[in-house]
């Protein structure tokens, strides 16, 4: 299966007013203002973000780039500089330089962005990829509390008290990871997607309908559904991990990148390039990601033209 790229930088800091912090292991990260370090907050990727037939990422000025299907203007971004990207099934969210949090796109159902995020200061949003009226996102506050918005109808937005440093929603459900490294999950449990496993953690991924996290010795855990093998991952060291409908990907520390999961066969999964990367993002059935050489490739269905990042861009 084909794959495309974009030349993209890596790291965004327009208007963080900070430097960069991470090293090693993991991905350099900018301050959303001088008092909230990322590196206080946890690895928050963001700079890439894949739905479910559309995918964005931030481009060298800040402003968000999408493509893909734009049927409810999820690729339509309004020319804001952001620091962290998500993207659901027909909308889009950013959380821009000053912390305030943006949503585009409009489902056939009432989604997202005809509800407004709440207000504050925020360090990241995650938004869920359920097709219709039960669409939600959640975002983690600065000072370490969730808030969630639209659907609740399954518990989904009903967060425990923090503090966290990372946040991420599944298809009626959602997962923080606490700042003592472990995790929480409230909302739908038919799949034990919401009853996370004991631990140290820095990182978490929720896919449809399961979870993988990175663990403080860098191995990774996944739990959930498991159609095809999404909830086994291989042995290994990894610095990040993304969850999509039926598969999963991680980054591992040696910046190569290995896939799991194949839908059990009824799905067709996508198939991980040899590349290098430093951050990946997994979408419905498709997965971005950002390459070592700060290239922006994406791979897996492309439907809708969500594996085709424009063309002659400057960044």
């Amino acid at each position: 299966m084909s794959w495309r790229v974009w030349l993209a930088v890596v790291v965004v800091c327009t208007g963080c007013g900070a430097s960069l912090t991470g090293s090693g292991d993991d991905l350099p990260l900018c301050t959303v203002d001088s008092t909230q370090p990322c590196a206080q907050v946890g690895n928050l990727a963001g700079h890439v973000a894949a739905g479910e037939t559309h995918s964005c990422a931030l481009a060298s000025d800040g402003t968000a780039v999408c493509w893909g299907s734009n049927v409810s203007g999820e690729s339509a971004p309004p020319p804001d500089r952001f620091v962290h990207l998500a993207a659901g099934s027909d909308e889009t969210c950013g959380v821009r330089t000053d912390g305030t949090i943006a949503c585009w796109g409009e489902g056939p159902y009432a989604q997202l962005a005809k509800y407004s995020p709440p207000d504050g200061v925020f360090l990241q949003v995650s938004v869920s990829r359920k097709v219709g009226e039960d669409q939600h996102a959640c975002a983690l506050r600065a000072d370490g509390e969730i808030l969630c918005w639209q659907d609740c109808s399954e518990g989904q937005c009903q967060p425990p008290r923090g503090p966290f440093k990372q946040v991420a929603t599944g298809q009626g459900y959602s997962c923080g990871l606490r700042t003592g490294g472990s995790i929480a999950c409230w909302g739908r449990n038919d799949d034990g997607q919401a009853s996370p496993p004991a631990g140290n953690f820095v990182q978490i991924a929720a896919g449809d309908f399961h979870n993988c996290a990175v663990r403080a010795d860098r191995t990774v855990a996944c739990w959930g559904g498991d159609l095809g093998g999404e909830t086994r991952p291989p042995a290994g060291t990894f610095s990040q991990v993304a969850a999509g409908a039926y598969f999963s990907v991680g980054v591992r520390i040696d910046t190569t990148l290995a896939g799991w999961g194949d839908g059990g066969g009824y799905i067709d999964t996508p198939t991980t390039p040899a590349d290098l990367f430093r951050e990946v993002s997994a979408g419905a059935l498709h997965a971005c990601g950002v390459r070592a050489d700060g290239v922006v490739a994406c791979w897996g269905n492309d439907r809708d033209g969500q594996c085709d990042p424009p063309s002659g861009l400057s960044l």
